[in-house]
């Protein structure tokens, strides 16, 4: 979908999760496995954007993958890049593929930290007031951890502007101001942020 091309608003409180995807059969099973605990599994939908992975060698589809997930409560889908552009390029194309009226990105290597993460974070940004907008149409920082490669790294990310992690995103307020990845491989996650920042605090510049 074009996001030049403003889609009917959605106001259905549910939550399109994000998940850019290159090399990470084996890791997103645990990603996954994060979404499927949510609390309010119901209402997510899960867009897994296959950044023109290669084959695993062991015939284990990222379709193949999300089934077994379906099968246990998950909705979802796969969208395929046609070449690898990296990750920014697929959470754009992941939030054109969204219905919903909120979403969320979460890399395929990475996971929620506790069953309540994004019910934390929809409660939040309810609470907002629509009619203050754009003021008040603000991404929610929640504690978010990373897990290294060991599975013992741990990395809490809180309240910052500097990564996608733990953070829900109002789908009008990126549609009517046109937010947008870049195409870069680096610094994309802060310039999107910024970008909603910038627009939260001082609209009219």
């Amino acid at each position: 979908m074009n996001m030049n091309t403003k889609r009917k608003e959605n106001t259905n409180g549910k939550v399109d999760v994000i998940i850019p995807a290159y090399k990470a059969h084996a890791t997103i099973i645990r990603t996954l496995s994060s979404i499927c605990m949510q609390s309010i599994r119901d209402d997510l939908y899960v867009i897994i954007v296959d950044d023109a992975c290669p084959n695993d060698g062991k015939n284990n589809s990222y379709e193949k993958i999300l089934d077994k997930f379906i099968s246990l409560g998950l909705s979802g889908k796969v969208v395929h890049l046609l070449e690898n552009s990296g990750p920014g390029v697929a959470r754009q194309r992941g939030i054109e593929a969204g219905t919903n009226e909120f979403f969320t990105c979460i890399d395929a290597d990475d996971t929620f930290a506790s069953a309540i993460s994004l019910e934390t974070m929809r409660e939040a940004m309810k609470q907002e007031n629509p009619q203050m907008a754009p003021d008040s149409i603000k991404c929610v920082s929640a504690t978010f951890f990373q897990l290294g490669e060991n599975l013992k790294q741990i990395m809490p990310h809180q309240n910052d502007m500097v990564w996608m992690f733990g953070k829900l995103y109002r789908m009008k307020f990126i549609e009517d101001y046109e937010i947008k990845f870049n195409a870069t491989r680096a610094n994309e996650d802060t310039g999107y942020n910024k970008w909603v920042q910038l627009l939260c605090t001082n609209p009219n510049e």
